[in-house]
């Protein structure tokens, strides 16, 4: 039996590929290496085991945020090898899983845009180049946090047209004072902003909010996709809740932008399914 794990900060979805090739799946809470206590890895391995159809385990493959450092890798795999056992372990940040899914054995530019952002160029085997996303403070261009702080930033400073105002007073009913004793006292990361995202896309169809969102995507291929070798020779594929949500606006910036845009998906774990499949049975 093989496991494969696209691990999140909400949730980790699994795929179990049993031995006579039946493919089923499991959803656990959410890790992420740089945010969680071991302990949270530890009950969602624990809660999978219930899900399990088998018990014999030969491989897993982990995919996660936070991992890309190896002490990180070194935390999830031992915890995997202590419940698990299994004959393989392999742990690996969660870019590696987009340019996996997205692009198998062929090579490209690999993109994730939901609550973060990342990207990379991939050559049909491994990650050769990536332009650092930077975190949540001084990067993460085109994510839901990018989206959510241009959005709170228009509402303090009274730049929204007055509809939109409206509208938000009436969905978060909050003032200026609350909204920075959350950022700076509550300490509040890349989630909080994120959430503001959706107030935008309930509003797409608004000409402001198209070009907000149109203008944060615009910097992210300017500031990240253009800086990559003949980019424009590239395919550029993308995965996450904001490419898959806005991929209407996205793909347009990318055709405004001379790039082309292939394959958009919400989540990597059905191109990691068929990835293991090609690869490792």
């Amino acid at each position: 039996m093989i496991l494969i794990a696209d691990a999140g900060g909400t949730s980790i979805n699994w795929r179990i590929i049993s031995d006579d090739g039946k493919i089923s799946q499991a959803v656990t809470n959410g890790f992420n290496a740089y945010a969680h206590p071991v302990g949270k890895l530890q009950e969602s391995i624990e809660s999978l085991i219930t899900q399990l159809p088998e018990k014999s385990i030969d491989k897993v493959f982990f995919y996660g945020a936070g991992l890309l450092s190896e002490e990180n890798k070194a935390i999830v795999r031992d915890q995997l090898i202590s419940y698990l056992n299994p004959a393989l372990t392999e742990v690996n940040h969660d870019l590696l899983a987009a340019a996996r899914s997205l692009l198998g054995n062929e090579p490209g530019i690999a993109c994730i845009l939901g609550t973060g952002s990342n990207s990379c160029y991939y050559d049909g085997t491994q990650i050769i180049e990536n332009k650092p996303s930077l975190g949540y403070i001084l990067g993460d261009e085109g994510s839901g946090n990018a989206l959510g702080k241009k959005l709170l930033r228009l509402y303090c400073r009274g730049g929204l047209p007055t509809e939109l105002e409206e509208q938000f007073n009436r969905k978060y009913a909050i003032d200026l004072p609350q909204l920075l004793k959350e950022v700076y006292t509550e300490r509040q990361g890349p989630d909080y902003f994120a959430s503001f995202s959706k107030f935008l896309f309930d509003n797409m169809r608004h000409p402001f909010v198209y070009q907000l969102v149109y203008e944060e995507f615009a910097v992210f291929f300017d500031s990240i996709i253009s800086q990559y070798d003949n980019a424009e020779d590239k395919v550029v594929n993308f995965c996450g809740g904001i490419a898959y949500y806005y991929a209407n606006i996205l793909r347009q910036v990318g055709n405004d932008k001379g790039f082309t845009i292939r394959t958009i998906v919400e989540n990597p774990i059905a191109g990691l399914t068929i990835y293991h499949q090609n690869n490792d049975l």
